[in-house]
């Protein structure tokens, strides 16, 4: 796969939205009308929809990275940031909700399955390891495996804002990321953090 200019990875990450929800009916004369990109032309930079679907994949993954390491680096308390943590993937998940979908079903023809892995833990699993591990030495929350929690957490929310997108058709990122955390932190707070006010 050639490095594709800004332009092409534009038209193609707001065109993923429109592809078709089952990958398997996906051809590339498909990709190519919904994203306006001539079918030679992703002919030239990509060798077919796995390549494309591998490119859309990383392509989300640094959307998802960029706004969740900015929550990670924020001041607040351990639960305000987790929750905020939260309140990101949610957004992210619900302003993509077709490709989110699209690309968290077929993450097997997405690339390498080590790639895949390092990307994700790069992304996601990192933002919630840093606030995981700060609030532990911090005494916020009990000594967990922060990279199973962090991958827990992740993934658990992904599938409760793509189950919400599907079944309701939009979802409430403040909200849901509220409720959910407060789902989470008594499992994860040492005694006395567990009981203080949730967060607004």
């Amino acid at each position: 796969m050639r490095e594709a200019p800004d332009g092409i990875a534009q038209k193609l990450t707001h065109a993923a939205d429109s592809f078709a929800s089952s990958f398997e009916d996906l051809r590339m004369d498909d990709i190519a009308h919904a994203s306006g990109i001539p079918r030679a032309t992703l002919y030239y930079y990509f060798s077919g929809k796995d390549d494309i679907l591998a490119f859309l994949f990383h392509a989300l993954l640094a959307e998802f990275r960029a706004s969740l390491v900015t929550v990670a680096e924020s001041p607040g308390s351990t639960k305000d940031r987790l929750t905020g943590l939260i309140r990101a993937l949610l957004t992210q998940l619900a302003a993509r909700p077709t490709a989110a979908q699209l690309l968290l079903t077929n993450l097997g023809r997405a690339g390498k399955l080590p790639d895949m892995a390092a990307g994700i833990r790069e992304a996601a699993y990192d933002p919630f390891g840093r606030v995981l591990a700060q609030g532990i030495h911090g005494g916020d929350l009990r000594p967990v495996d922060v990279e199973l929690t962090a991958a827990a957490l992740f993934g658990s929310v992904c599938i409760v804002g793509l189950q919400t997108l599907v079944t309701q058709g939009s979802l409430d990122a403040p909200d849901l990321s509220v409720r959910l955390c407060d789902i989470f932190w008594p499992g994860l707070a040492t005694s006395g953090s567990a009981s203080r006010r949730r967060s607004p």
